[in-house]
């Protein structure tokens, strides 16, 4: 009798979760095209890179990997055509990396950016940072390195991160660091 009050259960279960899921499916947006976004001018190939949306500015930031020095803006108009605008950014900046994880903060209206790869002209091979920098979006984008407290995650490349916004701070998870995977969360 038991068995047959659980089969029962469970089909009603079920039942219940499919209808849920079938309304779900059916409010959904028939249309899913992609459309390839660009301009005139588009940016140089990309690897090991982020792009990050902006919401003050309804835009897309791409920060390359590379001297970060530049970073390329897109401007997303409800309609119209949309084109990729480079950025110069003036001053000190956390150098010519790839593999970083980077965030946008809606709280304080910047880019934060940590660790990746950078490549060590005196040692002549890769180095792996653990670094923090900021960038500032209101007005002419600026870097600006973070000084942290207590014990630094490792150096790592390649971890995901997401803004936590009701804690105000960073969250990093896994990443790369000499020859093996992390599964530590930060």
């Amino acid at each position: 009798m038991r068995r047959t009050s659980a089969f029962c259960a469970h089909i009603a279960l079920f039942a219940l979760v499919a209808a849920a899921f079938a309304r779900v499916a059916l409010s959904q947006p028939v249309d899913a095209t992609w459309e390839r976004l660009g301009g005139p001018m588009d940016p140089p190939p990309a690897f090991a890179h982020q792009v990050l949306r902006d919401p003050a500015r309804h835009r897309l930031l791409l920060l390359d990997g590379g001297p970060l020095d530049e970073i390329w803006e897109m401007p997303l108009p409800a309609t119209g055509p949309t084109a990729w605008q480079r950025v110069v950014v003036d001053g000190t900046n956390p150098g010519r990396r790839w593999g970083f994880s980077a965030v946008y903060d809606p709280l304080q209206d910047r880019v934060i950016l940590f660790g990746g790869t950078t490549y060590d002209p005196v040692l002549l091979h890769e180095r792996y940072c653990n670094d923090v920098w900021s960038l500032s979006l209101e007005g002419a984008p600026a870097w600006t390195e973070i000084v942290t407290s207590g014990t630094p995650p490792s150096e790592r490349t390649g971890a995901v991160a997401v803004f936590d916004p009701v804690r105000d701070r960073l969250i990093l998870f896994g990443g790369y660091t000499s020859g093996s995977g992390l599964d530590e969360t930060w």
